[in-house]
């Protein structure tokens, strides 16, 4: 692949036309002669659904993360494989926050026991900041539910 690569190089300093494959898991960027360049975006091995789960995630003074084993259910479902609910204490504005790490695409919808609702979105999490978190101001600030829209 190096050798073709090389050769190409030599042929031509810039690549004109680019094509896309799309395979299981991963969108791969081709050059004009077909040589993989490299993976575009890299999804789950598993297709992404919608779901609704409950959830008991109580806020913490300092945040601690949760880390998700990526074989469990819970991976599989939401695509969150860390997340911490903490008191935003460098926040004028906000007294907690929700931070999750995922790896795919979608919309979320976080509930308190209030029955508020904090929206956060993740169009692009390879691509984006690894860490998104949503700012939420509660008098009942536990997390019970979690709502997922694949985008």
């Amino acid at each position: 692949m190096l050798a073709q690569m090389q050769q190409q190089q030599q042929q031509s300093s810039v690549i004109t036309q680019f094509d896309y494959k799309l395979s299981r898991t991963s969108l791969y960027l081709f050059s004009s002669t077909h040589i993989p360049l490299y993976p575009l975006i890299t999804t789950m091995p598993y297709p992404r659904h919608d779901f609704d789960i409950q959830v008991n995630w109580e806020p913490k003074k300092e945040g601690a993360l949760v880390w998700v084993d990526k074989n469990s259910d819970f991976y599989k479902k939401t695509g969150i494989y860390m997340y911490a609910i903490q008191e935003a204490y460098y926040s004028y504005w906000y007294k907690y926050q929700i931070s999750i790490h995922t790896d795919d695409p979608y919309a979320y919808t976080f509930y308190d026991e209030e029955g508020d609702s904090y929206d956060l979105t993740v169009n692009l999490p390879k691509f984006s900041a690894q860490t998104h978190d949503v700012n939420y101001n509660s008098n009942m600030p536990k997390i019970v539910r979690v709502v997922g829209k694949a985008i």
